[in-house]
């Protein structure tokens, strides 16, 4: 009899043991970063932490996400340490949110970025990302930006978020941020809106794949060397969670889609039957992308697209990212030759009168050339009257009209 009771007692171990949930270690670690300084009202810190609680409410709770949260006025503390996102960790979490209360004094954003920071590189995500809230900028700018490279340097994306803030604190933001511009609504209750938004959206970016360089200029170009033009780039696709992911399409988008052409896959020439295609959870593929307009010019003064990665994961959610493309061609460049022996010429006028493409030339654009003085006068004329050769090099692929007023002549004695 003990035996079989022995036995069934291994038997319901064993059933326990194959029920209990096992999480893989997390695709990213996130640090939610509360502003608690003096300047900011109780009625708006509540609507900061309504806005982190949202953010927390629309990540997954199924392990894959690793959260921390810090708090930070003239000093900067730990409210939630590291801690796995589940459906049994979110309501102790969500309630640290909601209790925090607001300790006031100043802006030590150097010391909230370093703090989130040191509990960010203990992860063993693959992904780590800082979200920092602020309505002001911090008590010591050069502290903050040595705590920010830090941060940024050890691959930590920093993403902050502005409150309100004037001119020089949303420039101070921007240069400290990984993507710039920075998210600066003007008051807390889209900031709260705002904070739920830019947090989600960095913890899933960077929980899934990624291309970089997140914006590549492939330069500018004269209208004469467009045929000759293949400037090559280089991009990795990489998939940063613990998820095979289906590739569904590479793709470039966009107003000038047709100037680029997407010419290698892994080493590969590039071809649409190569898709889809899965990509390994912590794997890689290289893309080369080229600008290749062949003659075909931009609507604008650039090139702009945006190289496309469509892909699907293991819930069957799609993901999209992109990486931007642009390149430039010169502007307008108009050129003044005067065939004329008699005397300097020493004003070039009523330009308006000159138009390209449909538009005015204005007067500056001549008066730009330097000294009228300089302009290069070559050969002799026997009626008396100057000649006025203008050469315009332009982008626009349409025929130009040159209407020169007979009053002119006068302005070029």
């Amino acid at each position: 009899m003990k035996k079989f009771i022995y036995a069934n007692q291994v038997i319901l171990i064993g059933l326990l043991l194959l029920t209990r949930i096992v999480y893989a270690s997390p695709n990213v670690s996130i640090a939610f970063v509360l502003d608690e300084s003096g300047s900011i009202s109780y009625s708006n810190f509540q609507l900061e932490k309504k806005g982190f609680r949202g953010a927390l409410a629309s990540l997954p709770a199924d392990g894959t996400v690793e959260l921390s949260v810090i708090g930070f006025a003239s000093n900067a503390e730990t409210i939630v340490a590291r801690a796995l996102l589940t459906s049994t960790t979110f309501k102790g979490i969500d309630d640290a949110l909601e209790n925090n209360p607001k300790s006031g004094g100043g802006t030590a954003m150097d010391l909230a970025i370093t703090t989130a920071a040191t509990a960010l590189q203990a992860s063993s995500a693959p992904a780590k990302v800082i979200c920092l809230a602020t309505d002001g900028q911090p008590n010591d700018e050069s502290s903050t930006i040595i705590a920010a490279n830090n941060a940024k340097n050890s691959g930590i994306i920093l993403a902050p978020i502005g409150i309100g803030l004037e001119s020089g604190g949303k420039t101070f933001l921007d240069s400290i941020a990984s993507n710039p511009p920075v998210p600066n609504p003007a008051d807390f209750t889209e900031f709260a809106t705002v904070v739920r938004n830019v947090c989600a959206g960095a913890a899933q970016i960077a929980a899934g794949v990624t291309l970089t360089p997140a914006a590549v200029n492939f330069g500018s170009f004269t209208q004469e060397s467009l045929p000759s033009v293949k400037e090559r780039r280089e991009f990795t696709l990489e998939n940063k969670s613990t998820q095979t992911l289906t590739i569904t399409s590479i793709a470039v988008t966009g107003q000038d889609s047709r100037a680029f052409v997407i010419t290698e896959l892994a080493g590969k020439p590039f071809d649409a039957k190569q898709l889809p295609f899965t990509l390994n959870p912590r794997s890689s593929r290289a893309i080369s992308v080229v600008l290749a307009p062949n003659n075909l010019l931009p609507s604008d003064n650039s090139y702009d697209a945006s190289l496309t990665v469509a892909s699907t994961d293991e819930t069957g959610a799609n993901r999209e990212t992109t990486s931007l493309l642009t390149g430039s061609i010169d502007t307008v460049g108009l050129k003044v030759d005067v065939i004329d022996a008699n005397g300097l010429i020493t004003e070039v006028t009523n330009t308006s009168n000159l138009t390209k493409a449909g538009f005015d030339l204005i007067e500056s654009d001549i008066n730009a050339l330097g000294d009228p003085g300089n302009a290069r006068r070559v050969g002799f004329v026997a009626d008396g009257n100057a000649r006025i050769l203008l050469r315009v090099q332009t982008t626009a692929q349409k025929e130009i009209e040159f209407s020169i007023p007979n009053h002119i002549d006068a302005t070029l004695a």
